[in-house]
C-alpha cells in the first residue's frame, strides 16, 4: 500500500473516531446545512466552507469542526470536492511567525490539507492589511486575491455553501 493510502485510511479513522465522540448537532451550528447536502440524492458539485471572524484564534474552534464534517461528507460522497476560504482575522494565526503560538492550528489544517484533500485558501486582502504577505504562510496555505471573490468562483461551480461563523 502507498504512503499516501495509508495516511489517508489514518486520517479517515481519525475522523470516524472524533465523529463518535458524543457531541450533539447543538456543538455544530452549520449541522443543519450539512444535513441538506448529505440527503442530496446526487453527488453535488462541491462544498465550500467560509470564515471571517474577527478572532485571531477562531480557527482553533473552526477546523475541528471542518474535520467533522469533512468525514461525514466524505462517508456519503467519497469523491466530494472541499474547500475553504477564510477571510477574517483568523488568517493572522496561520503565519508562520505566529507558528509556534497556534501549533494545534496549524497541525490540524496541515493534516486536513495533505491527508484530506482540503482545497485551504486564505483572502490575501485581509492578509495584506495585516501586513502579511504570501511569502508568511506556510506552504499548505493558499493565499488568493481576495476571499469573497474565491468564494464566488467556488459558488458559480455549483458549489454548496456552509458558512462558518462563530459570532452568531
Amino acid at each position: 500500500m502507498k504512503k499516501t493510502s495509508i495516511s489517508k485510511t489514518l486520517f479517515i479513522l481519525a475522523l470516524f473516531l472524533y465523529a463518535t465522540t458524543g457531541f450533539t448537532d447543538d456543538d455544530f451550528p452549520e449541522q443543519a446545512f450539512v444535513n441538506q447536502i448529505l440527503n442530496a440524492d446526487s453527488l453535488p458539485a462541491g462544498v465550500i466552507f467560509t470564515v471571517r471572524e474577527y478572532d485571531e484564534d477562531a480557527l482553533y474552534w473552526v477546523l475541528p469542526r471542518v474535520e467533522k464534517y469533512m468525514l461525514e461528507l466524505r462517508q456519503r460522497f467519497p469523491k466530494l470536492t472541499i474547500a475553504m476560504v477564510s477571510h477574517g482575522d483568523e488568517i493572522i494565526s496561520l503565519s508562520q511567525e505566529n507558528k509556534h503560538n497556534h501549533k494545534t492550528t496549524h497541525k490540524l489544517l496541515q493534516k486536513l490539507v495533505t491527508q484530506g484533500d482540503l482545497l485551504f485558501h486564505i483572502c490575501g486582502t485581509m492578509a495584506r492589511m495585516n501586513g502579511l504577505d504570501q511569502d508568511d504562510f506556510p506552504d499548505y496555505v493558499d493565499v488568493v486575491p481576495y476571499g469573497p471573490a474565491q468564494v464566488e468562483d467556488y459558488l458559480s461551480l455549483g458549489f454548496e455553501l456552509v458558512d462558518l461563523e462563530l459570532t452568531w
